[in-house]
């Protein structure tokens, strides 16, 4: 049974790029050397599979639905420090900056072309992917004076609650009005009140690695980093909703939440409601890190100790994995994402951080 449906008008994706480089090389041999490169990648008609209506009985049928540009440049250097019988000393490090931007879009897609039902990504013309979708908020409220004044700002709805069962109450977080219509409209799909408020894609990134032996002894180490990226901290606004299934554990944060005895704490009241469990600017979290990829140590026994036992060469080694990481950012791992789609990166619900892991090991050769 067929779940896609045939476009007439789906066409090939067309893609024109431009290449500007330069390689260098200083010094004998050329121990200092590297590279600068700049690029410029127009893709036209992406594809994309469309999610289609339950009532045509398919799931998708493809399209092509942006045009999109990606300028960025590159650069790399590597130097040979130390070369000679006892010492060897090398170093390397790359930076790139890649910055794109939808050229050409028939509409303006929530989370994914055809789908709202992740309705915490926005795609927009003139601006970059990657961009998390949300409500913007000024706090908490205060008292119950507070929470009256702004039930009263629209006589048909109330401020900020779908549900009339539910009740803003002091503690709860306060959506900021965008369009001052005296409401913050919170039902399925509508983004009246939904603003930009952040890009999840970094400002640049890079990496780089250094490598120095003594004799048979070797320290090889590895590093990446990243900067200006920013991500949704899914995890802390499920921090303060009680569950009908039980008792839940929760982060530390819950223990500063408002309360009357802490009526000026800017993290939201704790309550039997989902209306605080929303993608907004209070999770908007820097993403920023620099991380320890590998560290490797090892030695090489010398020959005239092994070949008595007729093996040519042997090492034995330790390495690390994932040791070390600097970051502001308050989720487990800044790397990783519940969504890892161009389309929908940057949200973090808890997912599985990179693994830490330490091996032992022993190369023979014979």
């Amino acid at each position: 049974v067929p779940s896609q449906i045939g476009n007439d008008e789906l066409k090939w994706e067309a893609t024109e790029q431009y290449d500007l480089g330069l390689d260098f090389g200083f010094l004998r041999n050329q121990r200092i050397r590297g590279s600068l490169g700049f690029y410029v990648k127009k893709t036209e008609g992406l594809l994309y599979p469309f999610t289609m209506a339950l009532s045509t009985g398919m799931t998708s049928t493809t399209v092509n639905f942006a045009n999109i540009e990606n300028k960025g440049v590159e650069f790399d250097i590597s130097a040979a420090i130390i070369q000679n019988k006892d010492w060897d000393w090398s170093f390397g490090f790359n930076i790139g900056k890649n910055k794109n931007k939808i050229t050409g879009l028939d509409a303006e897609f929530v989370s994914s072309p055809g789908s709202t039902s992740l309705g915490n990504t926005v795609i927009q013309e003139g601006k970059s992917l990657g961009l998390i979708y949300g409500y913007e908020t000024d706090g908490v409220f205060r008292s119950q004076e507070e929470v009256d004044y702004y039930e009263s700002l629209n006589p048909d709805y109330m401020y900020q609650e779908k549900y009339s069962y539910r009740k803003t109450i002091p503690g709860d977080l306060k959506f900021v009005d965008q369009n001052g219509d005296g409401r913050v409209n919170r039902d399925y799909g509508n983004m009246d009140d939904k603003v930009v408020l952040g890009c999840s894609r970094p400002d640049f990134e890079g990496g780089f690695n250094t490598r120095l032996r003594w004799k048979g002894l070797t320290l090889s180490v590895q590093g990446t980093f990243s900067y200006g990226a920013q991500k949704a901290w899914l995890a802390e606004a499920n921090q303060f909703t009680f569950s009908s299934a039980g008792t839940l554990n929760v982060l530390d944060v819950a223990l500063k939440r408002w309360t009357p005895e802490n009526p000026y704490s800017d993290i939201p009241v704790a309550k039997n409601s989902s209306s605080n469990k929303v993608v907004s600017s209070r999770v908007i979290e820097d993403g920023s890190f620099l991380r320890l990829k590998t560290l490797t140590l090892g030695y090489t026994l010398p020959k005239k100790v092994i070949k008595k036992w007729g093996i040519g060469n042997a090492r034995v080694y330790v390495a690390g994995q994932n040791l070390w990481t600097i970051s502001g950012y308050s989720g487990y791992d800044p790397e990783v994402s519940i969504r890892n789609g161009a389309l929908t990166p940057g949200l973090d619900y808890s997912a599985y951080p990179r693994a830490y892991a330490i091996n032992f090991g022993v190369n023979l050769g014979f």
